[in-house]
């Protein structure tokens, strides 16, 4: 969905007309992190408070969230941050970059999505 530059409800209302879809792609890169709740896929708490997202400039797709004087976690993937790059490896980066902005000790990653293995 971040690549896709045609208008998703165009597409939809192309398709119920039965009307050639046409989607534009965007040809760079995607690179997307879950964060998750710490012991997911196991017995996990909820409702601890994440902050900073207000800070983070890429896409962020609320999965498990709910909001409760903040907004908080409510399930066991909660979040994805996405960004776009020329290469894999810089769209990976700057997921990175943005994830630090986020304060949610409750919260796990994986460290490795989209890094070549020699520059772990």
């Amino acid at each position: 969905m971040p690549r896709l530059q045609t208008p998703l409800d165009q597409v939809i209302f192309d398709m119920m007309n039965d009307k050639e879809v046409s989607l534009k792609i965007d040809v760079r890169f995607a690179c997307g992190v879950v964060l998750a709740s710490v012991c997911y896929p196991k017995a996990f708490e909820k409702g601890h408070l994440i902050l900073g997202l207000d800070l983070v400039e890429s896409q962020v797709y609320h999965m498990g969230t709910s909001f409760q004087d903040g907004i908080r976690n409510n399930s066991g993937r909660v979040l994805c941050i996405v960004e776009l790059g020329e290469t894999l490896q810089s769209a990976a980066e700057k997921v990175y970059d943005q994830i630090k902005k986020i304060e949610a000790p409750h919260l796990f990653y994986r460290h490795d999505i989209g890094i070549k293995p020699n520059k772990r």
